[in-house]
C-alpha cells in the first residue's frame, strides 16, 4: 500500500485527496508483458480487463496476443479469459449487463475489426459478425446505450475512412452512414440517453481537423456538429446527460478540454498550460468533479499524471504524476480503479483509491 500526506479538499459536499494525500491499494497481475487498455466494472468486487500480451518484446512486427482478464474479489486476484485469437489488440471493453459484456479491436492477422461477445461472464467468449464487405479496420471504442443497442468506432486501415457501427445484440453489427466518412477515424463515442449520442474524431486529409457528430433520433441519423475548433485533435468525450458533457484532448501542448450545457450548440474552451501535456481520458462524478488522464513532459521526460477539476472543469489541477504508464482509468462508486504497467517490479499493477465521499 502507498501513502502520501498531505491536506484534502471539499467542494459541494465531496471530499477530494488532493496530490498529496492519496492512500492507494495496489494489486499486480502476474502475467508478464501485458497492458491493459481498458477497464469494465460491475461491482465493487468485479471487473474486466482488456489489453495485449507481448509474447515477443523487441520483435517486428510485434507479436501481441489480445487478452481479457477478469477479477471476482476487487482485483487482488485476475483470471484469463480465453479469446481464441492468436494475434491481435483490444482497445476498449463495455458492460451490457452483469454477465454480458463487449470488446473491441483489431486482429492483426486478418487486419479486420475484432468484436469479442460473452453473455455468460466470460466463460466463453465468441466473434461478432462483422458488417457485410468490411475490410481491414480498427475499432477504438464501444459503448452500449440504455436501450442495449451497442455502438463502435474506429477507421479503416490506413485511416480514409471512419467506421461508426451498430448493433441490437451481442453477435452482428451493421455500418451506419453519418456526415464526415472518408478521410477520417472516430476516437470516442458516448450514448448519454438511448435517443441522444455523440462521437469525436478527426478528419485526417491535408491536415488534421477535429470534428462531433450528434444524433437524436438513437442513431438512426448523425448530424455534425459545429465546433470552435480548427486543428486539435479529440481523444474522449463524455456526458453526464443529453445536454452536459465534456471532450478531451490537446491542442498544441496544451491539454484541450470543451463543455457543452446545450446539447453541442455551443462549446466552452479550455487549454491547461503547463509544460507539454494532452488528455486522453476523462469522466465526471457529477457536474463539478471531474478526472482527465493523460502525458506531461518535463525536462524532457515524461510522466502519466491524472488531473481533478471541483468546478466542471473550468480549471484543472494536477492530481497525481508518476513516471510509469498509466493506461487507463474507471471508477465504481467512490473508487477509481487504474492500470499501470512499467512498475518497479516488472508487472502491470490495478491500483485503487477512494477519491470522494458524500457527507
Amino acid at each position: 500500500m502507498l501513502v502520501l500526506m498531505l491536506g484534502t479538499m471539499v467542494s459541494a459536499g465531496v471530499v477530494l485527496a488532493t496530490a498529496q494525500e492519496i492512500v492507494w491499494e495496489e494489486h499486480a497481475i502476474p502475467i508478464e508483458n501485458i497492458r491493459i487498455n481498458d477497464l469494465a466494472l460491475v461491482d465493487a468486487e468485479t471487473a474486466w480487463a482488456v489489453g495485449v500480451v507481448d509474447a515477443n518484446p523487441g520483435a517486428r512486427p510485434p507479436q501481441v496476443v489480445p487478452t481479457i482478464i477478469h477479477t471476482t474479489d476487487g482485483g487482488k486476484t485476475w483470471n484469463k479469459q480465453e479469446t481464441r485469437v492468436e494475434r491481435g489488440v483490444l482497445n476498449a471493453v463495455c458492460l451490457v449487463g452483469t454477465e454480458m459484456a463487449v470488446a473491441v479491436g483489431q486482429d492483426h492477422g486478418t487486419r479486420v475489426p475484432l468484436v469479442l461477445s460473452t453473455a455468460d461472464g466470460g466463460q466463453r467468449w465468441s466473434r461478432a459478425t462483422l458488417p457485410p464487405g468490411q475490410g481491414q479496420g480498427y475499432l477504438r471504442n464501444v459503448i452500449f446505450a440504455s436501450d442495449g443497442t451497442g455502438w463502435g468506432v474506429g477507421h479503416d486501415y490506413d485511416e480514409s475512412e471512419s467506421l461508426l457501427w451498430r448493433s441490437s445484440d451481442l453477435c452482428a453489427w451493421t455500418a451506419q452512414s453519418h456526415p464526415i466518412q472518408e478521410g477520417a477515424r472516430l476516437s470516442a463515442i458516448a450514448f448519454p440517453t438511448a435517443m441522444v449520442g455523440y462521437a469525436v474524431g478527426v478528419i485526417r486529409r491535408e491536415s488534421e481537423k477535429p470534428f462531433m457528430l450528434k444524433t437524436a433520433d438513437g442513431g438512426a441519423t448523425w448530424t455534425e456538429v459545429a465546433s470552435p475548433l480548427t486543428e486539435e485533435t479529440l481523444l474522449d468525450i463524455f456526458f453526464l446527460d443529453e445536454q452536459i458533457g465534456w471532450v478531451v484532448g490537446v491542442s498544441g501542448d496544451d491539454g484541450l478540454v470543451l463543455k457543452t450545457t446545450d446539447g453541442g450548440a455551443s462549446w466552452e474552451v479550455t487549454r491547461v498550460h503547463d509544460s507539454p501535456l494532452y488528455f486522453k481520458q476523462v469522466f465526471f462524478l457529477d457536474l463539478l468533479c471531474g478526472f482527465a488522464l493523460g502525458g506531461i513532459e518535463i525536462s524532457d521526460k515524461y510522466y502519466s499524471a491524472v488531473w481533478e477539476t471541483q468546478d466542471g472543469g473550468a480549471t484543472w489541477n494536477e492530481w497525481y504524476k508518476t513516471e510509469q504508464s498509466i493506461t487507463c482509468l474507471n471508477v465504481y462508486g467512490n473508487t477509481l480503479w487504474m492500470a499501470m504497467t512499467g512498475t518497479s517490479g516488472g508487472l502491470t499493477k490495478i491500483l485503487k483509491t477512494e477519491i470522494c465521499a458524500v457527507d
